[in-house]
């Protein structure tokens, strides 16, 4: 399910939707680093990821602070 990446990173907000990821993709759950987190209020490291992939979660963003 990794596909060969390595090093990965899955933000959430909830946790229902980042045990239900787990459950999906099974013994590679260990693989991949799982945060809890509201995106607007996450504090990431700078220069950390090479790729973000956001699933539609910011469309919902609509104050512009």
């Amino acid at each position: 399910m990794t596909n060969g990446y390595t090093d990965l990173t899955v933000l959430d907000l909830s946790g229902a939707a980042l045990n239900a990821a787990r459950e999906r993709i099974g013994a590679q759950e260990s693989k991949v680093r799982w945060l809890e987190a509201d995106i607007t209020k996450a504090e990431l490291p700078s220069n950390r990821y090479d790729i973000w992939h956001d699933r539609a979660v910011f469309h919902f963003l609509t104050d512009p602070a």
